[in-house]
Order: structure tokens, then sequence, then C-alpha cells
């Protein structure tokens, strides 16, 4: 119940009303210490932290399972708010609710989101955890919808080349990394051939 409570509180407030994209507020001139961490970071972490606590000390039982996962998607998306805030507060200044999306400023969520996606899909391999590859490969199909939808009409010159570049060496290099961590071949037993493991598989 207070899981939900807060996330009510957080859907309607810096994620939607209060959001500085749109909210004519200051959130400070110094970079990653200002109140896009106090707003966004801080509950993120929280949440992260509560997450972790009840998947490894809670009970086993429905709601506790419910609790965990409620609180880790929350905590995704609040990091990926605040980093693409951050981002937005690099080009704009303290005050983000004015001004329009440069060429520059429009690759550069391309190029975010490319790394967030990357990241988790590292982090689920290595955690062996599919709900963090699932959501990372997720991040992965909007940034290739982005890319083909919207940066090819929207960015011009080497902004446009670089976006495409910086993709498609992104998939060549997610897919090596599923081939190799993931898609490994089940080794033949010694004195089997790979023909007859096939064919008593």
């Amino acid at each position: 119940m207070l899981g939900g409570l807060a996330l009510l509180c957080l859907a309607f407030g810096p994620l939607t009303f209060k959001n500085p994209i749109w909210h004519p507020v200051a959130v400070g001139d110094w970079y990653f210490w200002n109140l896009l961490a106090l707003g966004y970071l801080a509950p993120a972490l929280l949440l992260g932290l509560g997450a972790w606590l009840l998947r490894h000390f809670g009970e086993n039982n429905m709601g506790a399972k419910i609790a965990w996962i409620t609180a880790g998607l929350s905590s995704l998306l609040l990091l990926f708010a605040w980093s693409s805030l951050e981002l937005r507060h690099a080009f704009h200044g303290s005050v983000m609710a004015y001004g329009g999306i440069g060429d520059g400023e429009w690759y550069a969520y391309s190029l975010l989101w490319l790394i967030e996606a990357a990241a988790l899909l590292v982090l689920g391999i290595r955690l062996d955890n599919k709900a963090l590859r699932h959501i990372g490969m997720t991040l992965l199909s909007l940034v290739i919808l982005k890319v083909f939808l919207s940066d090819m009409a929207a960015l011009e010159g080497l902004y446009r080349a670089f976006s495409f570049l910086g993709l498609g060496a992104s998939l060549i290099g997610i897919g090596y990394v599923y081939q190799r961590f993931l898609f490994v071949p089940k080794p033949t037993p010694a004195g089997e051939s790979s023909s007859e493991a096939d064919e008593s598989a």
C-alpha cells in the first residue's frame, strides 16, 4: 500500500505535472547536485535498495514479489527520467521549460539511451537476470524506432550519420555479446562426436 501511494505521488508529481520540462522551475546550476538529484535520483536509489531487500530478505510470497518488482521498475523509471533530465539540463541550464531541441541534444538522447540499454543488457547477463535483459532489449527497441522514425527526418548532416553508425555498431556489439555469453553450445561429452550428439538429442 505504501509503495502504491509512493508511485501515485511520483506519477502526479515529478514525472508529470511537476516535471521541469514543462514546469518552469530552477533546478540549480550545478550538475548532478541539484533538485533533479533530490526529486529523481534519491528516490530511485531508495526504491532500488528496497527492491533488493524485499527480494533477498522478504517473505517468499506473492505480495513480496509484487512489491519488489514494482519497486525495481519504479527505480529504473526514475533513473531513466533523471539521466534524461540531466542531459536537458546540460543543454538548457537551470530552467529547462524553455527552448526547443537542437540536433546536438536530439542526437545526445539517442546516444544516452543506447548506452543505458547496453548497460542493462550487460548487467542482466552478468547477474543472469532475465528481467533486466528484457528491459534493456525494450529500451534498445525504442532507440531503434527513434533513430529510424525520428532521427532520419529530424537530424541533418553528421548527426544523422553518427546516429546510424552508432546504432549499427551497438547492434553488432550486442549481437556478439549475446552469442558469446548466452547462446553458448552445450559441450559434447568426451568420446562422442558432434554428429552422434545431435542424433542422441
